[in-house]
C-alpha cells in the first residue's frame, strides 16, 4: 500500500510546479501570452483542479481507488498531450487545467487516502514515506526536463511524458483495485459497510443524508483550511517564477534545476521529520513550524545573492515537506476515517487553491514595480500570519 502511494506521488510529477517551472518560459513564448496573463491562466486552471480533487475524493468513497486511479491516469495523459499541442490562451488553459487537476491534485490524493485509511499509530511516518515519490522526482526530474527540451523540444517532451503515464502508470489501476478491494461492500444488518483497506475489512458506517456529517467549520476545520494553504501558495509562487527570479540574481535556467533539487532534498528531510513529530506530538507543532519556516525562507530571496537563493529554497523545501505530511494526516488524526475521502479532498482542494494563487502576487509585483521584491514580502508576511494562526488552532476535542 505504501509502495503504491509512493508511485502515485511520483506519477503526479507532470502536473507539479517543479516540472512545469522548466516549461513556463517555452509555454509563454509559444502561446504569445504575457507572464501575468499566463500566471492568471495557471491560477484558474489550478482552481479547476481543486474542484476536480473533491470529485475524485467522492469517487474513491463510492467506487474505490482502482476506478479513480484509471480515471486520473487517463486525464493526466490527456493533459500531457494537450500541453504538447497548446497554442493561444484557450489551449494553454486546457493543458494546465488537465495537468494540475489529474497530476498535482488527484494522484497525491489517491496516495494519501490509501495510507490514511489503513494506518493508525504509524500514519504520519507512512504518509511521509509515500510522499517521497514526489520529493525524489523534484530532485531529479527538472534536470531530465531540461535534457528532453534540449533534445526534442518542449512539445515532444510533453508528449513523451504522456506516453510514459499511459503505458507505465495507468495499468497500475488493477493493482490499486486489488489492494484496496474496490468499493464498499453491501451493508450488513447493523447498518455498516465493510470497506476493504489494505486487504483487511474495516467497518465503515454508511451515513444517510440526514446523518451525513457536514464539514467541521466550527470545530477548527475552517481555520485549518487557511493554515494548510500557506506552503502551497508560497512555494508554488517561488517555484513557478524560479527561472525568472534566479535570472534577476545572475543565474541561468540550469541553476533553476539545481535549486529545485535542493528544494526536493530538503523537502524529503522535512517530510521524514514531520512523520516522527506527528506520531509523537500531534499536528499543531508541525503546522506552526511549517508556516514560520515558510515566511523565513521566502524572505531569504530578497537579497540578490546566489547563496541566499539556495538557502531560501532549502528552507522552503523543509516547510513544504512538513506541510505535505501533516496535510495527509491531520484530517484522519483529528476527525477519524469516516468519510475520509470527502474531508481529505476538501483539505487538498484548499491547498490546491493556495497553489493556484501562488504565482499571482509575484507576477503582479513584476508588472507594477519591475521587481519581485514586493510580492516576496507579501508572501513572507502571509507565511508568518499563518504560523500565528496555527499556534491557536485546535481540533474538536477543545472546540
Amino acid at each position: 500500500m505504501v509502495a503504491l502511494a509512493f508511485v502515485a506521488s511520483l506519477a503526479s510529477s507532470p502536473g507539479q510546479s517543479y516540472w512545469l517551472a522548466i516549461f513556463v518560459d517555452d509555454l509563454i513564448d509559444a502561446t504569445g501570452l504575457s507572464r501575468t496573463a499566463f500566471s492568471t491562466l495557471y491560477a484558474a486552471a489550478t482552481g479547476c483542479s481543486a474542484l476536480t480533487v473533491m470529485g475524485v475524493g467522492r469517487l474513491v468513497d463510492r467506487r474505490g481507488v482502482g476506478t479513480a486511479w484509471a480515471v486520473v491516469a487517463v486525464g493526466l495523459t490527456a493533459g500531457c498531450l494537450a500541453a504538447g499541442s497548446a497554442t493561444g490562451a484557450l489551449g494553454a488553459f486546457l493543458a494546465l487545467a488537465l495537468l494540475r487537476a489529474f497530476g498535482q491534485g488527484s494522484f497525491p490524493l489517491l496516495g494519501t487516502l490509501m495510507i490514511a485509511g489503513r494506518f493508525d499509530a504509524w500514519r504520519g511516518r507512512a504518509i511521509s514515506i509515500g510522499n517521497l515519490g514526489s520529493t525524489l522526482a523534484a530532485a531529479g526530474l527538472p534536470a531530465v526536463a531540461v535534457v528532453l527540451i534540449d533534445a526534442v523540444g518542449f512539445r515532444d517532451a510533453f508528449r513523451l511524458t504522456g506516453l510514459v503515464v499511459l503505458v507505465l502508470v495507468a495499468p497500475l489501476a488493477f493493482v490499486a483495485a486489488g489492494l484496496a478491494g474496490g468499493r464498499a461492500r453491501p451493508r450488513g444488518n447493523d447498518g455498516a459497510a465493510l470497506a476493504v483497506l489494505g486487504g483487511e475489512p474495516v467497518p465503515v458506517i454508511v451515513a444517510t443524508p440526514a446523518m451525513r456529517p457536514r464539514f467541521p467549520w466550527r470545530e477548527g476545520g475552517g481555520r485549518l483550511l487557511v493554515i494548510l494553504t500557506a506552503p502551497p501558495l508560497v512555494v508554488t509562487g517561488a517555484v513557478f517564477h524560479a527561472t525568472s527570479i534566479l535570472a534577476e540574481r545572475g543565474l541561468g535556467s540550469g541553476a533553476a534545476a539545481g535549486v529545485l533539487a535542493v528544494l526536493a532534498v530538503s523537502g524529503a528531510l522535512g517530510a521524514v521529520v514531520a512523520g516522527v513529530v506527528l506520531d509523537r506530538f500531534g499536528p499543531v507543532v508541525v503546522l506552526v513550524a511549517s508556516s514560520l519556516l515558510l515566511g523565513g525562507g521566502i524572505a531569504l530571496l530578497l537579497p540578490a545573492s546566489i547563496s541566499g537563493a539556495y538557502a531560501a529554497f532549502a528552507v522552503m523545501g523543509v516547510a513544504g515537506g512538513l506541510n505535505v505530511t501533516v496535510s495527509g494526516v491531520v484530517w484522519a488524526q483529528t476527525w477519524g476515517v469516516e468519510r475520509l475521502g470527502a474531508l481529505q479532498s476538501s483539505g487538498d482542494s484548499a491547498r490546491i487553491a493556495g497553489a493556484a494563487l501562488g504565482p499571482l502576487p509575484l507576477a503582479i509585483s513584476v508588472s507594477l514595480t519591475g521587481s519581485y521584491d514586493l510580492g516576496l514580502l507579501l508572501l513572507a508576511g502571509f507565511g508568518v500570519a499563518c504560523g500565528a494562526l496555527a499556534a491557536g488552532w485546535h481540533g474538536p476535542a477543545r472546540a
